[in-house]
Order: C-alpha cells, then structure tokens, then sequence
C-alpha cells in the first residue's frame, strides 16, 4: 500500500472530518469571536478600529489559529502509545499527509477568517461601537499572495513541530524559531559587517523573490513533514 490512492484519500478525510470538530470545533467558535472583544473594547475604552487595523488583527488570529491546530488536531500521532492507532490507519504516508495538510493549512484558516469577518461584519452594523469601515481584501496581486504564502509557511512549520516535538510543541516550536532567527540575524549581520556597504533594498518589481523563498521555505517543511509520517517508529 504505498501508491497514493484517492478513494483512501476520501475515506481517511471523512474519517478525520468529524475528529477535527471534536479537536477544534470550540477552538474555531473562539478564533471566531476575537473580533466581538475588540468591538466590546472600543466601547469600554472608547477608540474606534478602521477598516485596516482590523484586516491586520484578523490575519494575526489566523496565524495564531494555524499554529495551534496542529498540536489540537494531531497531537498523538507520533506519541508512542497513541500514535499506534494513527499508524494503523489504512492510508500510505502520502494520505494522511495531504489529510493533515488540508485540515491545518486549509480548512482551519478558512473556517476562522470566514467567521472572524462575519463578526467583524455583524459588530460594524451595530449603531454603536468603534468600528470603522468594512474590512476589503487586498487589491495587490502580489500582496495577496504573500498573506496567502505567509500563512502557508506559519502552516508548515507547525505541522512538522507538531511531528518532531512530544510535548508542549507548539511552545517548543516557537522557542526555535526564535533561536534560528536571532542566530540567523547574528551570523548575517556578521558577515554583511566585514563587506562593503550595498544597497539590498528590495525594490517593487522583486516581490516575486519574496514570495519564491516563502513558497519553498512551505514545501521543505511540508516535505519534512511528510517524511516524519513516513518514517514515523514507535
């Protein structure tokens, strides 16, 4: 069983459908109403939210909502007792992974900007409140695509924590990601020291690049991911 077959697929996706809801399904109701105790705050504190200070704070609960799920969702999977089950699942490596991949990178950010913007809706249509304005999508086709491709890496990262660490792995990630970058941040501040000063200014026509190195910065993690269920020892 190691050729990637999508009537598994299927059955394996409904399987996990309603594990998600029991998992998540609170979850996703909190993300949702975020937003109401912003609205009930610029009432206690008397300040209003435009348009786009709140498309920002929705993006910031959906990177938040996508960090979590994993550990919600699939924490056991690669514990040595409870992992045993998921291991038995009748579906190669490949399935399960794509399962994963939909419930943590796709359907769980849908489900909480869908409805972070419906309360933000709701509250903006009350006659009282500090709501300004409706939230709109970006209208830059590259900007989109960096949110998109953003949320996509957040995603990645997070679910091959999910498979590495054993316990408190959402936190355990985070603290990693903060000691890669602060020794990344070292290391290139060292080295651009000892060179001549350049302007590396990213101009507007190079935004693709950006994007280039979060798409596959997303699929090597995505990758890793997939080979944790595939080699996954219990």
């Amino acid at each position: 069983m190691n050729k990637f077959n999508f009537n598994r697929f299927i059955d394996i996706l409904k399987k996990e459908w309603s594990e998600y809801f029991r998992a998540y399904g609170i979850s996703l109701i909190v993300w949702s109403c975020i937003p109401v105790l912003l609205w009930i705050a610029t009432l206690v504190f008397d300040n209003q939210f435009d348009a786009d200070s709140r498309g920002v704070f929705v993006c910031w609960i959906v990177f938040l909502a996508m960090m979590n799920v994993p550990e919600k969702v699939y924490g056991k999977v690669n514990l040595q007792r409870e992992g045993v089950a998921y291991s038995m699942l009748p579906a190669t490596a490949g399935e399960k992974f794509f399962s994963m991949m939909i419930y943590c990178s796709i359907v769980t950010p849908v489900l909480v900007f869908a409805g972070c913007m419906l309360m933000d809706f709701l509250m903006y249509l009350m006659p009282f409140g500090g709501f300004v304005g409706t939230i709109a999508f970006p209208s830059d086709f590259w900007e989109m695509i960096f949110i998109v491709l953003s949320m996509l890496v957040v995603s990645s990262v997070f679910m091959f924590g999910n498979m590495i660490f054993k316990k408190r792995k959402a936190g355990k990630t985070i603290a990693w990601i903060f000691l890669i970058v602060f020794v990344l941040v070292n290391v290139i501040s060292l080295i651009f020291n000892d060179l001549v000063s350049v302007d590396f200014e990213i101009q507007p026509n190079d935004e693709w690049i950006i994007n280039l190195v979060l798409a596959m910065i997303a699929a090597g993690f995505y990758f890793g991911t997939y080979r944790k269920i595939k080699t996954q020892k219990y």
